[in-house]
């Protein structure tokens, strides 16, 4: 089987999924910041250092190939960028509203009170002089998160409103 696919990341969690593409004889590209040591046993793996939330690198690098597949396995550090090459290159992949919905959880709640749904009282702070503003009506206990994180990275708990200054840092 001589058909290209595009993964993107490299890492721990992607491994497993870049072998099982090896295995069954599939070239393979890989775009990741870093690169991993063991991909150099393998003929079948091009890799690229591309940050794969680049959207803008990582559109510009796959159109110098035909592609038959891309993915972002395991991760949605990649996903609009996969979303934007899949719909590029005419391959079935996750639609880019959908996509950005997964990686802003502000457009996400938008959509969610847009379409009637409960959401849970939120605030977003996007200055320190707006958050000066939240910090004189949230209630704590309280958890903050980023707006474009996910697997609860960036995410803590707050027990009083002096440690809102410096979770915001």
């Amino acid at each position: 089987m001589n058909e290209l696919i595009l993964i993107l990341g490299a890492g721990i969690f992607q491994k497993s999924f870049i072998l099982t593409a090896v295995n069954n004889n599939y070239n393979i590209i890989l775009f990741d910041k870093y690169e991993p040591t063991w991909i150099k046993d393998f003929a079948s793996i091009s890799f690229f250092n591309i940050d794969i939330s680049n959207t803008k690198e990582c559109l510009k690098k796959a159109r110098e190939y035909s592609l038959n597949a891309v993915v972002s396995p395991y991760n949605d550090a990649g996903i609009l960028s996969c979303s934007l090459i899949a719909n590029e290159q005419k391959l079935p992949g996750p639609g880019l509203f959908a996509s950005e919905l997964s990686r802003n959880k502000s457009k996400f709640r938008g959509f969610l009170k847009t379409n009637k749904f409960r959401t849970p009282l939120c605030y977003e702070v996007s200055s320190t002089e707006n958050l000066k503003e939240v910090s004189k009506i949230l209630v704590v206990p309280a958890v903050i998160k980023p707006n474009d994180g996910s697997g609860s990275r960036g995410v803590f708990y707050i027990g009083s409103i002096d440690e809102l200054d410096f979770r915001y840092e």
